[in-house]
This record gives C-alpha cells, structure tokens and sequence, in this order.
C-alpha cells in the first residue's frame, strides 16, 4: 500500500518478553529514515511523539513530508531493549506528487 504525501500513519507495536508476555522494555526507541536520507530516533519517555497505550503497547503518528523521484521508501524500526531485547522494521512507500505545493495535514 502507497500512502500520500501529507498522510499521517499511525505505527503501533506490542512489546513481548521472552516468556511471549507483553510487557514494556526498559528502553523503547522509533527509527525512521526519510527518501533524502535524513534519519531521526524518538525515544519513550524523551520524546512526546512515542506514546504508550496500555503496558507494552506503544505508538507513533508519523508524518509523511517527502517522496522522491529516486526513492519512495521511508523505513521505520522499532528498537527494545533491557531485561528483554527485540527489534522490528519495516518499508513504507510514499508517492511523489504532481503538485507544486502540498498543504501538510
């Protein structure tokens, strides 16, 4: 699935220790990369933007800003760490747009 420039993608992610129980890391981290290369880390408990729901359960409202001729990718990677370690990443595409200016929503 394409989203659009200007598109705000809600990103959840349930965190599970060993025993598969949900439950929060002690550190939990949002990577994600744009299509120019740019590269921004939030982290829970620093940064307002990751959010927790419920124990275990956490998410982001990402902004999508960009797209590019080159590249429509933007990747995003959760990152848990603690008395339990887990990662998870994915692409997301983003179409370019044949507007020159695009209202951000």
């Amino acid at each position: 699935m394409a989203y659009q420039i200007g598109d705000k993608v809600r990103i959840t992610v349930t965190c599970k220790n060993v025993t598969r129980v949900i439950s929060d890391p002690d550190t939990l981290r949002f990577r994600f990369r744009k299509p120019d290369g740019t590269e921004t880390v939030w982290t829970f408990g620093v940064d307002a933007q990751v959010v927790r729901e419920a124990v275990g359960v956490f998410h982001v409202d990402l902004p999508l800003t960009m797209a590019s001729v080159l590249t429509k990718e933007w990747r995003y990677r959760w990152e848990a760490e603690g008395t339990f370690s887990a990662a998870y990443e994915k692409p997301l595409q983003v179409d370019d747009t044949g507007f020159n200016d695009v209202v951000q929503f």
